[in-house]
């Protein structure tokens, strides 16, 4: 039984979590039916469904570091 099943991506409860772990920054759900999209017709999604994820999940993470930090700079806590 799979968690998430898209045409090409397949991920049992194991996987998902883990996922979720490794790539908290992003909607998975949301994140895995695209690439899912992305991915139709290829052999060996794993891996690059991982790299996709990584990607997007660290872009994710560089764009919250920088909010945050215009944050606290236009509230004067931050030089």
């Amino acid at each position: 039984m799979y968690v998430f099943e898209g045409k090409t991506i397949k991920l049992n409860f194991d996987d998902y979590q883990e996922a979720l772990e490794l790539y908290s920054n992003l909607d998975l759900r949301s994140e895995l039916e695209q690439i899912d999209v992305q991915l139709r017709g290829t052999k060996k999604w794993w891996p690059e469904m991982h790299a996709k994820l990584n990607y997007r999940n660290k872009q994710k993470n560089d764009t919250r570091k920088r909010s945050l930090k215009n944050d606290l700079f236009d509230r004067g806590w931050a030089k």
